[in-house]
């Protein structure tokens, strides 16, 4: 291998050769070279994200899908809930008619617990308006 000296030369030129008076027209051809080229075209905000797009119409149509499903599911076996409780009633014709009003109304009439600053605050209701304590007695 040859010894490699700083103070010599290559040999060989580099390659890299710039032809005379090509950096003082640049500025003018590359102007020219701009004004020559066509616009560029805009590419849609729907084409740009049509898989974004699609992607959500699917989640939502899949979602809404297994929303009805659930929900026609429950609606079945809320109507077999209620064909069995007439099927039920239609077997036991003993029951009569104020037996099933008075079960709705213990049903219906179960008072819940009040704490004492509600009732004290509905006592004060009570006796401030004298019609509603006697159309409530009535």
């Amino acid at each position: 291998m040859n010894p490699f000296n700083l103070n010599n030369p290559p040999k060989n030129p580099s390659g890299f050769t710039a032809p005379e008076g090509y950096f003082e027209s640049f500025s003018t051809r590359l102007q020219n070279r701009l004004e020559e080229q066509t616009p560029v075209k805009s590419i849609s905000f729907w084409r740009k994200n049509a898989k974004t797009f699609y992607g959500m119409a699917a989640v939502l149509v899949i979602g809404l899908g297994i929303g009805m499903l659930w929900r026609w599911e429950v609606q079945k076996e809320e109507e077999a809930h209620w064909s069995a409780i007439a099927s039920y009633v239609s077997e036991n014709t003993d029951l009569t008619d104020e037996h099933y009003l008075e079960l709705i109304e213990l049903q219906t009439m179960e008072v819940p617990v009040t704490t004492d600053t509600e009732a004290e605050a509905l006592e004060e209701v009570l006796l401030e308006n004298e019609a509603l304590e006697y159309s409530i007695t009535q």
